[in-house]
């Protein structure tokens, strides 16, 4: 809460609340943000690096709004190389956290581009995506 202004107390009703868990290690800030007041609580899996385990308290997973996911766009060399996203992570998290809350899968990456054939680097046609990927849902709240 140390970077919320100081009037924050049960947040602005306009203001959405993010966080981005790429791997395991990064998970613990979903808890953090299931705590904040907020409209409208999100986590980004992106870049998506390994299999994130959402084994978590179900009470918690309630207090998140919206989850999106993406593979990392990059070059193939240099300092802004991607890093590989498999779709099966993707898919068994989506499977995990969709019971209670919706997805939006943003684009597969550049490793996933390349491995599918994908039209445009980023692998961000929805059309191409695997079509169990193919989700695009908004926040309950704003459907």
């Amino acid at each position: 809460m140390g970077c919320l202004p100081s009037d924050w107390e049960e947040g602005y009703p306009n203001v959405w609340l993010g966080t981005s868990v790429e791997n395991n290690d990064t998970r613990h800030r979903i808890e953090i943000l299931s705590t904040l007041p907020a409209a409208v609580r999100f986590v980004s899996f992106e870049p998506l690096l390994e299999y994130v385990d959402l084994n978590f308290d179900l009470s918690t997973q309630m207090r998140i709004d919206w989850a999106i996911f993406g593979g990392e766009s990059g070059n193939e060399t240099g300092k802004y190389r991607y890093r590989p996203c498999e779709v099966e992570w993707m898919a068994k998290m989506i499977g995990e956290i969709r019971v209670l809350t919706p997805v939006f899968v943003k684009q597969m990456g550049t490793h996933l581009s390349k491995q599918l054939g994908m039209s445009d680097r980023h692998g961000s046609n929805i059309e191409e995506f695997p079509i169990d990927l193919q989700i695009r849902d908004m926040p309950y709240k704003y459907a």
